[in-house]
């Protein structure tokens, strides 16, 4: 036999054990398999019937619950029933206490409306007689303030009717003056007319307030006089005061008199009118 006969023997051997070899391993592997799968196959159904019976334990342990569950919310119902019983009972006893407190506290009222009033009847009853010696000496103290009013009431008519008389007086006065007026702006050019109305209103050096006591007109008198430091030709602003205040126009003086003063009224707007309590001020911020 040649060299490469024994080499190609050599070979065919080796082949034949490496597939011999081959073919064992393929054997044991496919039988190890089998057995892992049929392993696996028990586990799993292992694993199934453990997880059936565990679901059947947790669904009878739900029903266990529910079941116990509605048992509890009938007992709390049963029990809330209970509760709202003893609140009306206990509501009721209260109402109850409370109007018997009511009715003591009440009658001790009376009581001691009682003991007062009697004390009270008491006392009257010992102040009679003073007190009809005091009603005679008002009787007597009435008919002389009632003299000395009809006094006064003379006095203030005859004051208002030399005041009315007076009032008269002035209102010619204005006209005679008005009429002067008129005559001495007719004779003056207008260049000095235009220079006598530039020339600003007199404003009193003093601080004081008063009242309007007559009006007639535009014409009005006022509680300020000589007195108070008002001269003729001093303006006076006029105002209202009460829930709407509002500011009237000025008062011109033309006439001063120790305690009054009459002046001319110059609306500040269309419509505003001087009135008997309307104030005088010699100060206001407008």
């Amino acid at each position: 036999m040649t060299a490469l006969g024994k080499v190609l023997v050599f070979f065919n051997v080796l082949f034949a054990l490496v597939t011999g070899g081959l073919i064992v391993v393929v054997f044991l592997t496919r039988t190890n398999w089998r057995v892992g799968m049929e392993l696996a196959q028990q586990e799993t159904k292992a694993a199934r019937a453990a997880l059936e019976a565990e679901r059947a334990a947790s669904t009878q342990k739900r029903l266990d619950y529910e079941t116990e569950i509605k048992r509890l919310q009938e007992e709390i119902r049963r029990l809330e029933d209970v509760v709202r019983g003893k609140d009306v009972e206990i509501a009721g006893e209260k109402k109850k206490f409370n109007e018997a407190r009511a009715e003591s506290l009440k009658a001790a009222e009376i009581s001691n409306a009682a003991s007062v009033e009697i004390a009270r009847l008491q006392t009257e009853r010992n102040q009679m007689a003073v007190q009809l010696n005091g009603v005679n000496e008002q009787l007597a103290q009435t008919a002389r303030e009632l003299a000395e009013t009809t006094a006064r009431e003379t006095f203030h008519k005859l004051r208002a009717d030399a005041n009315e008389r007076e009032l008269a007086g002035v209102k010619e006065e204005l006209a005679l003056t008005r009429r002067r007026y008129e005559e001495l702006r007719a004779r003056v050019p207008e260049a000095s007319v235009a220079t006598v109305a530039a020339i600003p209103k007199r404003v009193p050096s003093v601080e004081t307030a008063g009242r309007v006591t007559g009006v007639s007109g535009n014409l009005a008198s006022i509680s300020l006089g000589s007195d108070n430091g008002i001269e003729q030709g001093h303006v006076l602003q006029v105002y209202r005061i009460g829930a709407n205040p509002l500011y009237l126009g000025t008062l011109m003086v033309t006439r001063t008199e120790p305690h009054r003063a009459v002046g001319i009224f110059e609306p500040a707007a269309r419509g505003r009118t001087i009135a008997v309590d309307d104030r005088v001020d010699t100060r206001i911020l407008r």
